[in-house]
């Protein structure tokens, strides 16, 4: 500190100046990192929940499946015709293909939650990475442009 007062005030107030700058842009570069951690964090939590949203609703087709099943057989049975072999194959086919279809579409979300996630995490290394150059350069050419006129 004495040698920055024996530059005088002036002077040791623009070098103070510039690294204060070059100390606020590394801090913003890193909490901006900090906030995209946390949103990716957010992001593969709703990849987790869509998931599990896509396996609900297969387990739902498949209730309705066995219940359109059932009431299939009742009627069948009522009617005094039996069971409807080629009937009951059509509706095992179609609640089968609506329950994997409901798994395939939670996973797709799931999956695309989890690229943005990816695509929030290297943003936030990216934003981090321009703070440390951003002060990198604000130094040097504070620090040349102080020379110039000082040095």
């Amino acid at each position: 500190m004495a040698a920055l007062m024996a530059l005088g005030i002036g002077k040791a107030l623009a070098i103070g100046g510039t690294i204060l700058s070059g100390v606020g842009t590394v801090a913003g570069g890193i909490a901006q990192n900090k906030a995209a951690k946390y949103e990716a964090s957010q992001l593969e939590a709703r990849a987790t929940a869509e998931r599990a949203a896509g396996q609900r609703d297969a387990l739902r087709e498949r209730q309705q499946k066995d219940l359109v099943l059932s009431r299939a057989k009742a009627v069948g049975a009522s009617s005094g015709g039996g069971v409807d072999l080629v009937g009951r194959g059509k509706i095992e086919e179609q609640g089968e293909y609506n329950a994997l279809t409901a798994m395939w579409e939670g996973e797709e979300r799931a999956r695309s939650a989890e690229d943005q996630a990816a695509a929030t995490r290297w943003s936030g290394k990216q934003k981090k990475l321009a703070g440390f150059i951003s002060a990198g350069s604000t130094l040097l050419t504070d620090g040349a442009s102080f020379y110039e006129k000082y040095g």
